[in-house]
């Protein structure tokens, strides 16, 4: 099922791009085209794949994964609209929708990369399926033009800034930028047009170099048409006029008149045929669409083709013969060595220090083994002792524990006595209250019998008095009665 979609796909995506280059020619099916163009790619694939299954094996999920590459889908209408500076350049729209799709890399521009990382031209943690941008190509180009170049004219050396004073080449990159000097060196050899492009009338395209926009965008994709610019530009710097518009008639490629600013050395280049740099970076093409970002595994195969393709080989077989001979260098002065007999002796030296060295470390073995033993019996005693005063304090624990149950019993009853004095002195104060207000009342009572007794008192030295009076009377009355009997007699 994967296989049978992947070549429904396949053969859909030559026919659409058959399609738009029949169509693009015709200004009432163009804007069809563009909205075809503009739709993601998944819509197409769904729509041109077989409803099968929409089940995906595991081992072709696992190839997809593996050469899955992210690329920024662009309007067409916003590609029309812009300038043909900028349609070099390559931005990356802010909106932009991401599309993943498996793109397969060539093996011979593997073995460009590999040899170029070989080299130390790129780096080592490059990899091929990845998109170059422009300061990754600009250090590269400028490393292995200045490196590897044999011919002056094609080289293009760094200029080292030693004074405060400098025209930068673009504005978006100044002196503290680590590839610098790298992109200085393409602004001030006059390959990319720059700032400095003013000094000489024109650029090195041909164009006039007035409006030239001095913005490098290093961190953008590189395009294929800077690829292709800028190292035909080195490959034929040479290139007239007159041959352009010889050569301009027997090349065909089809999208050739939408470059921005076409050079002549494009033009020589792509009358090589299958020789071409273009042929050999981007195969049999006749669209070179040159606003798509190239891969780095293409940027290797652009920078290792043309001239550079007998330099890099010399190099690399004189960098085999450095090895070769270092190697059969160290061969003979192994042989010299063994014939002479000098690694035997100095072996059997290392071997009798090695066994002296034994012997040495076996007494030290006996001597420490020894010391392990007597350490372990002295070990073995203090945990006896240990365990005897591990004992004693485990007695000592349980003494204290039954202690702590006497105290915890002692103060239960200690509390619970205090309770019973605290109810005692409540009766008690409860008793004193109690005897006081019948020692008040005793003593009302004390003060009311004594005013009554001194009432009494007083009534009775009254009623004394009043007997004794009576007693008078009674005393008078009886002489008066007897007076009066007395003559009565």
């Amino acid at each position: 099922a994967g296989f049978g979609k992947a070549i429904v796909v396949g053969l859909g995506a030559s026919a659409a791009i058959a399609l738009a280059g029949i169509t693009w020619r015709s200004p009432s099916s163009r804007k069809c085209l563009q909205q075809l163009i503009g739709a993601p790619l998944h819509y197409v694939q769904e729509k041109l794949s077989v409803p099968d299954s929409t089940e995906i094996p595991e081992d072709d999920a696992s190839v997809r994964e593996l050469g899955t590459i992210d690329v920024s889908r662009v309007n067409v209408h916003e590609r029309n609209a812009t300038s043909p500076d900028d349609s070099s350049q390559n931005h990356i729209p802010a909106g932009g929708v991401r599309i993943s799709f498996t793109v397969p890399v060539d093996p011979m521009h593997e073995e460009a990369l590999s040899i170029l990382k070989k080299l130390q031209i790129i780096e080592n943690d490059a990899s091929s399926g990845d998109f170059c941008t422009r300061r990754e190509f600009a250090r590269w180009f400028v490393k292995l033009c200045s490196k590897l170049e044999r011919k002056r004219m094609h080289r293009i050396i760094p200029n080292l800034i030693t004074s405060g004073s400098f025209e930068s080449a673009f504005d978006d990159v100044d002196f503290d930028d680590p590839d610098f000097l790298y992109i200085q060196s393409l602004g001030e050899s006059g390959i990319v047009p720059s700032k400095l492009s003013s000094f000489f009338g024109t650029s090195a395209n041909g164009s006039q170099s007035a409006n030239t926009n001095s913005n490098f965008l290093p961190e953008s994709y590189l395009s294929r048409f800077d690829l292709v610019n800028w190292k035909l530009l080195v490959e034929y710097p040479f290139a007239s006029e007159l041959d352009q518009k010889m050569l301009s008639k027997n090349v065909h490629t089809l999208d050739l008149s939408a470059w921005p600013d076409v050079t002549a050395s494009v033009f020589v280049d792509l009358f090589g045929g299958d020789h071409s740099i273009v042929s050999k970076v981007f195969g049999n093409t006749r669209r070179l669409q040159h606003h798509k970002p190239v891969t780095k595994a293409q940027a290797a195969a652009a920078l290792t083709s043309g001239r550079m393709e007998e330099v890099v080989r010399d190099e690399l077989n004189r960098l085999e013969a450095e090895n070769q001979s270092r190697l059969s260098a160290m061969g003979e002065m192994m042989e010299e060595l063994i014939n002479r007999g000098d690694i035997k002796q100095y072996w059997e030296v290392k071997i009798k220090k090695e066994q002296d060295r034994g012997f040495e470390v076996e007494k030290h073995l006996q001597d420490v083994l020894h010391e392990l033993a007597n350490e372990r019996t002295d070990q073995e005693k203090e945990i006896a002792d240990l365990l005897k005063e591990k004992s004693a304090l485990e007695r000592q624990n349980q003494e204290l524990v039954c202690l702590r149950s006497e105290v915890d019993g002692m103060y239960d009853r200690l509390a619970t006595e205090s309770l019973e004095v605290m109810a005692d002195e409540e009766n008690l104060e409860k008793l004193s209250s109690d005897m006081s207000s019948k020692h008040q009342a005793v003593t009302e009572a004390k003060s009311y019998l004594e005013a009554e007794k001194e009432a009494l008192t007083m009534l009775r030295s009254w009623v004394e008095q009043e007997a004794a009076r009576v007693h008078e009377r009674a005393e008078v009355l009886e002489r008066a009665v007897r007076r009066w009997r007395v003559p009565a007699d």
